[in-house]
């Protein structure tokens, strides 16, 4: 089996999406596996047979060349050893950049003459069975997909763990113009595609019944099984006092933050307490970073690499995740998974969620009884306390033995690789 996969980021050990690749693939050979990407970095880790690059600046020197040059990279060309600096998600670009920004991206490569004979010449060599697509905010490269789809008669997989279609756009005429064109390409797209991994089952519902469409929910894979988080357990950093909080801070999820941190100044002023909210981001803004720097009980600690994210969340006392309460970060982010929950579940730490019950990380980690979990500013203290006090131990268990189940990389990543199969042998037929 060949599988191409076309995404926007490289397989990788540090980027969100790259890491879900890894996942993901994990139990295919990397002879079964080749990818076509546009984001400037090289990968860190050899996962693939082969790499076709086409980043923007290639697509606008095209325009003047009459034709978008991309670069095949040799694994020889991959150093294990730097790791990327992207850590930017889907959802966060999304909400990062303007509208108008995307627009004109979707023009430029409209324009290019991205499929090149290089371009042909090297899929010919990778001898692809089917395509697992990997789409997000930007068009472009769902008509990459489609149109190498359509060349070489492959069935497309879709793998959906952002959704944009049911998106209740009310923002600037822009915007709403940039999603509702956003919408209409995914419409095609579906009816190129043979099926649809979610990495929910809000997504997979409503996927299925707008597109009638066959769908399986794959959640997202740990980083290590539950057995393994021991190993990156680190007692110099450990802090019986430290809630700690990893990853990207946007889509107003510092506004609920702020909210954690003023929740435990009134339990620190009560019980003669020292605890601390410990964010470990990113994020540059200083207007973001300003509004959580107000608050005495949270401390920035910065960006940490792929091993030391790995040692920070074995070693914490409290795990926090948490969502924005905004109307319209709330539709954004209401049918996504945050990737972090699959490590925080496995990791044996006791973890609290802060958010919005209609979104589906907190609705599953409420529902299935996963986290301490609060779902408004009333309840957030009490809950808080609650997590802070108690040893949750049988919430740890049931958390591992659903990420023993749900989030499991290698068993995830055989299901994938069957599933993939039965599509190319039904292809055959």
């Amino acid at each position: 089996m060949k599988v191409l996969l076309i995404s926007h980021n490289p397989i990788s050990t540090s980027n969100n999406m790259g890491k879900t690749f890894l996942s993901l693939f994990s139990s295919f050979r990397i002879d079964e596996i080749s990818q076509f990407y546009v984001h400037p970095s090289l990968p860190d880790v050899v996962r693939c047979n082969s790499y076709y690059r086409l980043t923007d600046k290639n697509i606008i020197k095209g325009i003047f060349r009459f034709s978008a040059y991309g670069k095949i990279i040799d694994c020889k060309e991959i150093d294990l050893n730097k790791k990327s600096s992207n850590t930017v998600d889907t959802v966060k670009s999304a909400t990062k950049k303007n509208p108008f920004r995307y627009l004109l991206r979707d023009m430029v490569w409209g324009v290019s003459r991205w499929y090149t004979k290089k371009l042909k010449k090297w899929i010919v060599l990778q001898k692809p069975d089917v395509i697992f697509l990997a789409p997000g905010y930007a068009k472009f490269i769902y008509n990459v997909a489609i149109k190498i789809s359509k060349e070489y008669k492959l069935p497309i997989v879709t793998y959906i763990c952002d959704d944009f279609y049911f998106v209740n756009n009310k923002g600037f005429l822009i915007s709403r113009l940039q999603v509702g064109l956003l919408k209409r390409k995914i419409s095609r797209l579906m009816k190129f595609t043979n099926e649809i991994i979610s990495i929910c089952d809000e997504i997979k519902d409503s996927y299925e019944k707008k597109f009638h469409v066959h769908c399986m929910t794959l959640m997202t894979g740990s980083s290590f099984n539950v057995d393994e988080a021991q190993k990156y357990y680190n007692e110099e950093i450990y802090d019986k006092t430290a809630l700690v909080y990893l990853g990207n801070v946007r889509c107003n999820r510092y506004k609920s933050l702020r909210q954690i941190g003023y929740a435990l100044e009134q339990i620190n002023e009560q019980n003669n307490a020292n605890y601390r909210l410990k964010i470990y981001t990113s994020e540059k803004d200083e207007s973001i970073l300003g509004c959580l720097n107000e608050v005495k009980t949270i401390e920035i600690c910065g960006y940490v690499s792929s091993e030391e994210f790995l040692q920070t969340l074995c070693s914490a006392e409290v795990l926090v995740h948490t969502e924005s309460f905004d109307e319209s970060m709330v539709d954004l982010v209401k049918h996504s998974v945050s990737t972090k929950i699959a490590d925080s579940l496995a990791s044996g730490r006791k973890f609290f969620a802060y958010g919005p019950e209609n979104v589906a990380s907190i609705s599953y980690l409420k529902n299935n009884g996963l986290a301490y979990v609060a779902t408004d500013e009333d309840e957030l203290k009490d809950i808080l306390y609650q997590c802070l006090t108690e040893s949750g131990e049988q919430i740890i268990n049931k958390a591992k033995t659903f990420a023993k189940t749900n989030h499991d990389s290698e068993r995830n990543s055989i299901l994938l690789h069957d599933e993939l199969q039965k599509i190319i042998e039904n292809e055959v037929e």
